[in-house]
């Protein structure tokens, strides 16, 4: 009776939706960041989309690998985000459906011990990265239809993460796995979860937890003038703090922060974490109205275009190809109008660029997309295993370029003008 009752309830919330994404991309050519997303959300339909009547599905790496759906929650949620992006940059009554047929294959296939446990030798939660884009992925799906029984499964990856992994060692925050060697700029995502939780249920335990969390990475993965070599950058974040980094002792891996250190493939920061991390301020800020999480949202963006943007305007995927583009939808969203017009200018050009790029140098004949966004789509991160055989390094290029295309949506300041 609740598949019958969620199957009957959500085309009805999904009816609102007036922009059909069938429609070709020629009529989008008034707002040509639309026609681009348009393109690359169709191209990963296409090529990962398994559209048979039982429980169409996108299908991951992890699946085809071992032949299993163990393991493979956090790749299935890649293609999810990208799809809920989508769906919230054209209000797709298409990609709504297709969210729902999704969900419930996640489901059927993700009984509730899979969200409950975590750690060493359980179904999903193995580290808490993986945690962190499982949370995010029912989130998406919350926003979808609301289902109560989703924040339920949120909830749970939550409380397993913050039990498991969460101590007062180092300082505070969370391990990055039960190997406990290292704290991580990942937990950025597993606080962007919690926050969205607390909007959707109103529960301050899950508010109190991120504000103490993100304490704690400003306090220990900034990059400021105490930890950094260069006279711009303040205000990046380490990617991994750990037990013994700097001369045997805990720190920042990577310190103090030089010429060198961030490049294709190869960084001490991390863009997607980065983003996600200005994203979690921009959400305390609008909750708190305390101006030291707008601050600090507005130096990350500022770092970002310092140090993680190529000289073409590119953005520059340098340190996980798998998961680079996550946060950059709610990034346009909620960090980007924080800024200065001119600088909102600025961010629309750049990910514009990034957009462009991907779809003509970094796309294969047959529509699959590879991780070095400024080309050539076989480049580095292809030689380094992240291929665009994996539907988690064309989720990325497809967030990226939806992000590009909530710029139409909602155009800069300057533009408005």
């Amino acid at each position: 009776m609740k598949r019958l009752i969620f199957f009957i309830f959500v085309p009805l919330q999904l009816a609102l939706h007036v922009v059909l994404f069938s429609a070709s991309a020629q009529t989008l050519q008034l707002h040509s960041g639309l026609a681009m997303a348009h393109d690359a959300i169709t191209d990963l339909i296409r090529e990962f989309w398994i559209p048979n009547d039982r429980d169409p599905h996108f299908r991951s790496a992890c699946e085809e690998r071992q032949k299993s759906r163990i393991g493979c929650l956090w790749e299935q949620g890649q293609a999810y985000h990208a799809l809920y992006t989508g769906w919230r940059v054209t209000g797709s009554a298409e990609l709504g459906e297709k969210l729902i047929q999704n969900w419930h294959w996640i489901v059927a296939h993700h009984p509730d011990n899979d969200w409950a446990t975590c750690g060493e030798g359980t179904p999903e939660n193995y580290a808490l990265d993986d945690t962190g884009w499982d949370i995010g992925t029912a989130m998406d799906a919350f926003d979808v239809f609301h289902d109560p029984t989703i924040l339920s499964v949120a909830r749970m990856a939550l409380d397993c993460a913050y039990d498991r992994w969460h101590t007062g060692e180092l300082g505070g925050g969370f391990w990055y796995s039960d190997a406990r060697k290292e704290k991580t700029l990942y937990q950025s995502y597993l606080m962007n979860g919690a926050l969205r939780y607390y909007a959707a249920t109103g529960n301050k335990i899950y508010l109190l937890r991120a504000i103490d969390d993100e304490a704690w990475v400003a306090s220990h993965l900034m990059i400021t003038e105490q930890t950094n070599t260069l006279r711009f950058g303040n205000g990046l974040y380490w990617c991994v703090y750990g037990l013994t980094a700097a001369n045997g002792r805990p720190g920042p891996v990577g310190a103090p922060f030089r010429v060198g250190e961030v490049g294709l493939a190869s960084s001490v920061t991390f863009l997607g974490g980065n983003m996600q991390e200005a994203v979690v301020d921009a959400r305390l800020y609008a909750i708190t109205k305390s101006q030291v999480y707008r601050d600090r949202a507005i130096a990350t963006a500022a770092a970002i275009r310092e140090i993680e943007v190529l000289p073409m305007r590119i953005l520059l995927n340098d340190r996980d190809a798998w998961v680079e583009g996550w946060s950059a939808f709610e990034f346009v969203k909620l960090v980007v109008p924080l800024l200065p017009a001119a600088e909102q200018l600025a961010w629309h050009d750049i990910f514009k660029a990034t957009a462009d790029s991907i779809l003509t140098r970094d796309r294969t004949a047959d529509g699959r997309y590879g991780g070095d966004w400024q080309g050539p789509v076989d480049g580095i991160w292809t030689k380094r295993g992240s291929t665009p055989d994996q539907v988690m390094v064309n989720a990325q290029a497809v967030d990226i370029i939806v992000a590009a295309a909530a710029f139409d949506a909602s155009p800069p300041a300057a533009q408005r003008k």
